[in-house]
C-alpha cells in the first residue's frame, strides 16, 4: 500500500461551484530538515459530464502545508471509514458461518455452504435472468416519447445555480420513484416494494464513469436496474415473483401512465 501517493476526486454540492468535480493525484513531500513542515503536492484536472464536448480543461498545481505536527493518531481518523476488500468479505464470511453454526467449527468449508444455501441465497433474487438485450430494447422501444418526456419533466425540477436542467439528479429520481409507486396503490399491499436503498442503488449502477447525475440514456439504465427490485425473491413471499421482463412492464406501463397524468 501506497502511502505516499493517492488519487482522489474532489466534488461541490452546493455554493458556486456545485456540480463541479476535480481529479487530484496528491503526494506528500518529505521534508529536506527535521524543522521543516511537512508538504503535500496536488496536481489536478476539471472532470466534465460524459456528454459535454472536451474544450479547453481546466487543471493545476499547488501545494498544501501541514504546520502541526503528525502523530500516532493520525491513523485513527479514517478508522472504520473503509469498506471489506474482497478477502476480508470473505474472511468476515468464515467468521461469520463458525458463529452461527458453533458445532461446525473444525469444517469452516461445511460452515460456510450453509450459511449461503440457509440465509444468502434463498434471498437472491434472479435479477436479469433470461433477460436478452434485445427483448428488453422492444419493452423500451413503444414508450420512447413518453420516457423522454418524462425524464425532461424531471430533470428540469431541480432549478438551483450550477445545476444541469438537462441531466437528472439523485433528488429528482429519487421523487420520480415515488411518484411512479403512486400509479398503482394496490401494488405493494403484500410486498415487494423497492427500499430507498434499492433505489439509490438503482441511480448509483446507471451512471457513467465519473458523472454524478444521469443521461437519458443512464436513466434507461437505471430504470432496468429498478425492475431488479421489484417483487424481489425471498421465502414465504406473499406476492407473485414475476420474471425480468414482466417486472420491466409493470414499471414501465407505471412510468408512461405517469408521464401523461
Amino acid at each position: 500500500r501506497n502511502r505516499i501517493k493517492s488519487e482522489m476526486i474532489i466534488a461541490w454540492h452546493e455554493g458556486a461551484r456545485k456540480g463541479k468535480r476535480r481529479r487530484c493525484l496528491v503526494k506528500l513531500n518529505k521534508p529536506a530538515k527535521i524543522t521543516e513542515n511537512v508538504t503535500m503536492t496536488v496536481k489536478w484536472q476539471a472532470i466534465v459530464h460524459s456528454n459535454v464536448k472536451s474544450g479547453n480543461e481546466e487543471k493545476g498545481t499547488y501545494t498544501m502545508t501541514k504546520y502541526e505536527g503528525l502523530s500516532d493518531d493520525d491513523d485513527k481518523l479514517f478508522k472504520f471509514t473503509i469498506g471489506l476488500a474482497r478477502h476480508e468479505y470473505f474472511d468476515a464470511m468464515l467468521v461469520l458461518s463458525k458463529m452461527k453454526y458453533p458445532d461446525l467449527k473444525d469444517k469452516r468449508y461445511e460452515a460456510l455452504c450453509k450459511l449461503c444455501e440457509e440465509c444468502l441465497i434463498p434471498y437472491i433474487w434472479g435479477g436479469m435472468d433470461k433477460a436478452v438485450e434485445a427483448t428488453i430494447k422492444s419493452l423500451f422501444r413503444p414508450h420512447s416519447t413518453e420516457l423522454h418526456k418524462l425524464f425532461n419533466k424531471y430533470n428540469a425540477i431541480d432549478s438551483t445555480d450550477g445545476t444541469d436542467d438537462s441531466l437528472l439528479g439523485w433528488e429528482e429520481w429519487e421523487q420520480l420513484c415515488k411518484d411512479i409507486w403512486k400509479q398503482d396503490k394496490n401494488a405493494f399491499n403484500k410486498g415487494g416494494k423497492p427500499s430507498s436503498s434499492d433505489v439509490r442503488a438503482a441511480f448509483e449502477l446507471a451512471k457513467e464513469g465519473h458523472d454524478l447525475e444521469l443521461t437519458y440514456k443512464g436513466f434507461e439504465d437505471a430504470l432496468k436496474n429498478l425492475a431488479e427490485k421489484l417483487y424481489k425473491k425471498q421465502p414465504k413471499a406473499k406476492y407473485s415473483m414475476l420474471s425480468y421482463n414482466d417486472k420491466l412492464k409493470k414499471l414501465l406501463k407505471w412510468a408512461v401512465k405517469l408521464q401523461k397524468s
